[in-house]
C-alpha cells in the first residue's frame, strides 16, 4: 500500500508541474501575441517565462524515459512527428479560412505558412536555410523533442553518457549563433540535457528525497 501511496503522490506532483507549466505556455503566448500584433519587443519577464517553461517540459520528459531501452521508431514517430504534421495541416486550414474572411491573397498565406511549417522553427530568425517568414509556434517542441529522445538514446548507450549529453548541448546552442536548421534540430540538441536532468532525477529518487528533506 505504501508504494502505490508514494507512486500517486509522485505523478501529483508531476501533475502540478505540467500545469505549471502549461499555465506558463498560455500567458507566454498570449503575451508574444500581443507584442508581435503591436510591434514590440520582447520583455525581461517573457524570456523569463519562455526560459522556464519549456526546460520544465524536457525534463518531465525525460523523467518518463527509459533511455537503456532501444529506441521506438514507430511510437515515437507516431506520436511526435505525426501529431507535428497534423497539427502543422490544421494550421495551414486556419489560415486559409482566416485569408478567406478577411479577403487576403490564400496563396501566400498558404506559402508562408507551409514554409513555417516545413521548416518547423519556434522562432524567426536570419540564419535560416532559406527565407521564411513566420515561426511554426508551440509545435516546434514536438520535433525537438523527437531530436533529443532519439539523442539521448543513442547517447545513454556510450560510457561518460553525461560528457555527451553536454557537448551536444554545447554544440547545439553555439551553432545556432551561425546557422539556425531547420526541424527544430538544434533544441533538440539542447532539450537532450534537460531529459537527461528529468531521467536522473526519476533514477536516483529524487522526488523521493525532496520530501524528506
Amino acid at each position: 500500500m505504501g508504494g502505490k501511496t508514494n507512486i500517486k503522490q509522485r505523478l501529483t506532483y508531476i501533475d502540478i508541474a505540467r500545469a505549471i507549466g502549461i499555465l506558463f505556455v498560455v500567458l507566454g503566448h498570449i503575451n508574444q501575441f500581443y507584442r508581435d500584433s503591436q510591434g514590440i519587443e520582447n520583455s525581461q519577464t517573457l524570456i523569463f517565462i519562455y526560459a522556464f517553461h519549456m526546460p520544465l517540459f524536457f525534463i518531465l520528459s525525460g523523467y518518463f524515459m527509459h533511455p537503456e531501452r532501444k529506441f521506438r521508431w514507430a511510437k515515437e514517430s507516431k506520436q511526435l512527428l505525426c501529431t507535428y504534421a497534423v497539427t502543422a495541416l490544421c494550421v495551414l486550414i486556419g489560415v486559409t479560412c482566416m485569408a478567406t474572411l478577411n479577403h487576403e491573397s490564400r496563396v501566400l498565406a498558404l506559402r508562408q505558412w507551409g514554409m513555417a511549417a516545413l521548416y518547423g522553427s519556434g522562432d524567426v530568425s536570419d540564419l535560416t536555410l532559406w527565407p521564411v517568414d513566420f515561426r511554426i509556434g508551440a509545435i516546434w517542441f514536438l520535433l525537438a523533442l523527437f531530436w533529443a529522445r532519439l539523442l539521448l538514446h543513442f547517447f545513454a548507450k556510450l560510457p561518460y553518457t553525461f560528457i555527451w549529453v553536454i557537448a551536444c548541448f554545447l554544440v547545439g546552442y553555439s551553432s545556432s549563433r551561425y546557422v539556425w536548421l531547420p526541424w527544430s534540430i538544434q533544441a533538440g540538441m539542447c532539450a537532450v540535457a534537460f531529459l537527461y536532468l528529468g531521467y536522473l532525477a526519476k533514477k536516483y529518487d529524487v522526488l523521493d528525497f525532496v520530501k524528506h528533506a
